[in-house]
């Protein structure tokens, strides 16, 4: 108040330090998420959902499935690693005889070359299974 700052003033002055802490920020973000390494696939096909940690391969039929929700986890940090708005979503799968399983899962497509995001998928298999399947982004 001495000085005769207003709000104003002071949000110039701070602007630049706000605006270097983002960048950053940012900056690390983006080099923690390279640093993940995959470990696994999932297939979405016309009759099951298939899982593949590594050696290991688990075989979920659509029958068996009772609802698959797609819940949001890390926001993408640019546009090129992902097609949705997150780079990373909770694929939560509940299953007939009240089992659950929850696993992390890229949004980035292995063999379409990032043309699909997980999300589009996940719209397209709502209309053609049998059982819930909730998105929540």
């Amino acid at each position: 108040m001495s000085f005769d700052l207003n709000f104003n003033t002071i949000f110039l002055a701070c602007l630049p330090v706000i605006i270097m802490v983002y960048f950053i920020l940012l900056k690390k973000v983006r080099s923690n998420t390279k640093d993940l390494k995959q470990i696994g696939e999932i297939e979405i096909t016309q009759s099951c959902l298939r899982k593949w940690i590594g050696d290991s391969m688990t075989k979920y039929s659509f029958q068996l499935i009772k609802e698959l929700r797609l819940i949001k986890h890390l926001p993408s940090t640019s546009l090129k690693e992902s097609k949705g708005r997150y780079f990373s979503y909770i694929l939560k799968i509940s299953l007939t005889d009240m089992t659950e399983e929850s696993l992390i899962v890229s949004d980035r497509s292995v063999d379409h070359n990032h043309k699909i995001s997980l999300a589009d998928t996940f719209k397209t298999l709502k209309k053609i299974v049998p059982f819930n399947v909730i998105i929540e982004i």
